[in-house]
């Protein structure tokens, strides 16, 4: 496998699985000049972790969140990934605290919404292999949550 076209798969793992690649040699290089045969490259190596994944889905990722379907595809020189999530709101409940949970159903304002898009950016971001991720330029990343239950939405998020 070509160096310059491989995407440090524990990076990947890392983010799926909520554990942080702790080996040095998997840091991610400048993607920045790559072409278009070696943008393809990456995105396919990075489809074929998701496939891989596909078996243990549906993921606990935390307490509240389950990772429960992947999708890629590569197109126009973007490598398209989407991630959709499960949230039990009784986990979600404890994690983020009872008060904030209450405020956040009975809140039907965007600033309600936009609190809780918010713990789960930071919580996202906080994840070294999802921030590696991130950080590719030719990969959009897109996260979907259904919340169970009537008090909350479902929302997405872009990266």
């Amino acid at each position: 496998m070509n160096i310059r076209t491989a995407v440090p798969m524990a990076a990947i793992l890392a983010f799926s699985n909520g554990a942080i690649a702790q080996d040095p040699n998997q840091a991610l290089q400048d993607y920045s000049t790559f072409n278009e045969t070696e943008k393809s490259a990456v995105c396919l190596n990075i489809q074929d972790a998701l496939s891989s994944l596909e078996a243990q889905l549906p993921l606990q990722i935390d307490s509240a969140t389950q990772l429960i379907s992947t999708k890629s595809r590569y197109q126009s020189g973007r490598c398209e990934l989407h991630y959709t999530y499960q949230v039990n709101k009784t986990a979600l409940m404890e994690m983020v605290g009872e008060e904030t949970f209450k405020l956040l159903g009975q809140d039907r304002s965007d600033s309600g919404a936009s609190e809780l898009k918010r713990f789960f950016e930071q919580k996202m971001l906080g994840n070294e292999g999802f921030a590696n991720l991130v950080h590719i330029p030719f990969v959009s990343l897109t996260a979907s949550y259904e919340i169970a239950g009537d008090h909350l939405k479902p929302f997405t998020l872009s990266f």
